[in-house]
């Protein structure tokens, strides 16, 4: 019984700094205006250059990236 608990305390005091890690959301752009939530999961942040029926043009770190109305979750 004593090395299970043993155990159970190693297993919380090494996994306490991971989930702790996971919970924090990314850092945002300095400079961001705009935050494009893709069908895919993923959080793409930088400045909104034009917004058509059909595309998206952001810049983001100074580079110039286009997405298509379907390929975005919420703006």
């Amino acid at each position: 019984m004593k090395r299970y608990t043993a155990l159970v305390a190693c297993l919380c005091l090494v996994l306490q700094p991971v989930m702790a890690l996971a919970e924090t959301e990314p850092a945002p752009i300095t400079g961001a205006d705009t935050r494009l939530y893709l069908a895919d999961g993923s959080l793409v942040e930088g400045n909104l250059i034009e917004r058509d029926q059909d595309l998206v043009i952001m810049r983001v770190n100074d580079k110039i990236f286009t997405f298509d109305k379907t390929e975005i979750d919420k703006i």
